[in-house]
């Protein structure tokens, strides 16, 4: 992960300071902390590192965003690189935040996850003292992962559909959905987590002990200050409602967050349009581009990093990007903003009502198009 921000004495003394910046200046930055500036950026595990967490409920959506913001000659060897970091433990695929599966570093997820999830911990044992978890109780539900711990001990992985068959065979089997509540519980308990790829390509579940090596250890303030400055290094410039709720937490415990981090020097508060942001002090004096066009698959930190997506997307097309049931859609980004979204089924474009796309552009969206379709399929190239 990223190591916390050396800040000069030069950003020491503008640490309480308003800094002002335009709109356009301020996309400039976010896209380039957002990593799709164009620049030649990171390998695999960098460039989740620096997200911090990557939404990931569309596994083969999440590996194109990732995709998008390495290095790489080819897609395909994009893929491999992507495949290897799973397969070697650097990244995992885990509910790290809002009970919502993305894809993290492994050595972030054990803090990260601790900051944010007592919440859905007291909610589990809740269900559990109730009964009514699946049909299970705490006795049951222990059962299950003992049961579970046992299968995968000595470095063992499973596929979710063979877990779910030793739950079976334990009697332990949940009345509906397959067990995935049941996989989300034990992964939000710290006892599992998805990691190395299956031969279906999908992450097999292995013991969270076992698989992460090295788990950074941040408790307490420490690690708000440091959720904090890590969002704002990977999203901003920001405002605190947008980190409450890409984490999770209330916004009175962001606030003091954002606080701490502001005081160790490593945020800087910024007015954009008379909002009130934060960036870190690197972002402010480093160069920023929004860059080239971007085709984006479904879920990506370019609207999902976000509570208000007005700088990138025009308020009157928020629900064409995505749905009220929070269904985001693949987009065409152009100098930072969505001017399309596109469909997977049969790669068709609808360029959004005031937005241009010239001709060149259009037909580097298409042929960009097609090519996610193919990895999105599976079918690199």
């Amino acid at each position: 992960a990223p190591p916390i921000v050396s800040v000069s004495g030069f950003h020491r003394t503008r640490v309480n300071q308003m800094i002002t910046l335009t709109r356009k200046r301020a996309l400039a930055m976010r896209m380039s902390a957002l990593l799709l500036d164009g620049q030649p950026h990171r390998d695999v595990a960098e460039v989740v590192g620096h997200l911090t967490a990557m939404q990931g409920q569309d596994f083969n959506a999440a590996k194109w965003a990732i995709a998008t913001r390495t290095s790489g000659e080819s897609l395909l060897a994009k893929r491999t690189a992507i495949e290897r970091a799973f397969n070697d433990g650097q990244i995992v695929r885990s509910w790290p935040l809002r009970s919502t599966v993305h894809v993290i570093a492994s050595q972030d997820l054990g803090w990260v996850q601790r900051a944010t999830n007592t919440r859905f911990l007291k909610m589990i044992d809740q269900w559990l003292e109730r009964g009514d978890f699946q049909g299970l109780d705490s006795q049951a539900f222990d059962r299950l992962q003992a049961a579970t711990i046992e299968a995968l001990q000595g470095g063992r992985q499973l596929t979710r559909r063979e877990i779910f068959r030793l739950w079976e065979s334990e009697g332990v089997a949940p009345k509906t959905g397959g067990g995935y509540e049941f996989v989300w519980a034990l992964c939000q308990r710290g006892v599992t987590v998805l990691g190395p790829l299956g031969e279906n390509g999908d992450p097999d579940l292995v013991l969270a002990d076992e698989w992460i090596q090295s788990p950074r250890v941040l408790v307490g303030d420490e690690a708000l200050h440091e959720l904090a400055q890590r969002y704002f290094a990977g999203h901003g410039p920001a405002t605190d409602y947008d980190l409450s709720w890409w984490s999770g937490l209330p916004v009175t415990v962001v606030r003091k967050a954002i606080g701490g981090a502001v005081a160790k020097g490593t945020l800087c508060e910024c007015d954009v349009d008379g909002q009130t942001m934060w960036a870190t002090p690197i972002q402010l004096d480093a160069p920023a581009s929004t860059g080239p066009l971007h085709v984006l698959a479904a879920f990506d930190e370019h609207l999902l990093g976000y509570k208000d997506r007005t700088l990138s997307l025009d308020v009157a097309h928020a629900r064409k990007a995505m749905t009220v049931n929070g269904i985001a859609q693949p987009t065409v980004v152009k100098a930072g903003r969505v001017v399309a979204v596109w469909k997977m089924r049969d790669g068709s474009m609808s360029t959004l009502n005031g937005e241009r796309i010239n001709q060149r552009d259009l037909r580097a969206a298409q042929e960009q198009i097609e090519t996610a379709r193919h990895w999105l399929r599976r079918e690199a190239r």
